[in-house]
């Protein structure tokens, strides 16, 4: 494998997908609220796996921002992220309604501005941490004080135990913690850290032991941004060593991955249920491996088609106009 920041970069976002996809199988399933080992299978993906997205973007943003001007890259990535957003909202509201799943419908529609529907939610606070992190960084230069300012914010939220849902502030403020770090692994050289065991060693015992108080009951938010931190470094860490393979494939196409799999898993559900499949485990696994699958197989056999692609990846084409 080429040593290319890139590939083992995909390949952490393929692990990452897969990751992701489990998630919502196991949530999608009831497993969470019914199952002990699927419970806290579900509480040690839920540590990382969107974590791990935020701390990517922040290191490929900290890599290649200063190639644009603020202004040009904020609109790339509202295009980037705004077009699909929107497109993709439209369709599970539309599919929602046909079908009558009340998770997905019209009437939510009219709120995505500031309310996402379902699991796009993730593409829209990672759309405002790239517009606000950029002026934030005007403000405060040194990347590490960013980070620590950040942190303290989070901190007092949780001690004062609020929680704003319009604009997802909430969590763009939780993530945006994550985004930070990201760039500075960049600055730090994250790919030479890989080389040092002893911080592997660390990171794993770290994440180990917070795994354990979680499962114990024991859940805070510096246990929760540890726990992204060191699952995200021990998910890096196997995809530096990681050879290029389907893994890699599905980290280039991660983002029609997340934006198709969510009807695909619980349309695969409802067909286990006709089929009288009831086991809970076989349904998690067998929607699981559906829903990354048909997700991938359906963005690479349909990708030709320019509509389809554009709604995924619309820079492609809008890039031919100098955006």
């Amino acid at each position: 494998m080429k040593e290319d920041y890139e590939n083992w970069l995909t390949i952490a976002k393929g692990y990452g997908i897969i990751l992701v996809v489990l998630g919502h199988a196991i949530s999608g399933a009831g497993a969470y609220e019914n199952n002990l080992i699927w419970s806290n299978i579900y509480s040690l993906i839920a540590f990382f796996h969107m974590p791990l997205f935020f701390i990517i973007s922040g290191y490929l943003y900290q890599k290649n921002y200063k190639k644009r001007s603020l202004a040009n890259n904020i609109v790339r990535k509202v295009a980037a992220l705004g077009i699909p957003y929107i497109i993709y909202n439209v369709v599970y509201a539309l599919v929602g309604q046909l079908t009558g799943d009340d998770k997905y419908n019209i009437q939510n529609l009219r709120l995505i501005w500031y309310r996402p529907i379902s699991h796009f939610w993730f593409v829209y606070v990672l759309l405002i941490i790239y517009i606000i992190y950029p002026l934030m960084n005007k403000l405060i230069h040194n990347n590490i004080a960013l980070f620590l300012v950040i942190l303290l914010v989070n901190i007092i939220i949780s001690l004062c135990n609020l929680h704003i849902s319009g604009f997802e502030v909430s969590r763009c403020i939780y993530y945006s913690l994550f985004f930070s770090f990201g760039t500075i692994l960049l600055i730090y050289n994250f790919r030479k850290l890989m080389n040092n065991k002893k911080m592997i060693i660390i990171c794993t015992a770290f994440f180990i032991l917070i795994c354990g108080l979680n499962i114990a009951g024991h859940s805070n938010i510096i246990f929760n941004i540890l726990g992204g931190i060191t699952g995200t470094i021990l998910v890096m860490a196997i995809s530096v060593v990681t050879k290029e393979n389907f893994i890699f494939k599905l980290g280039k196409f991660s983002l029609p991955i997340y934006l198709y799999h969510s009807l695909i898993v619980s349309f695969s559900r409802k067909v286990l249920m006709l089929l009288k499949i009831n086991n809970l485990s076989i349904v998690i696994l067998v929607t699981s491996f559906v829903g990354v699958m048909l997700s991938y197989y359906i963005y690479v056999v349909f990708k030709r088609l320019k509509i389809f692609d554009f709604s995924v990846y619309p820079l492609k084409y809008l890039m031919r106009k100098k955006l």
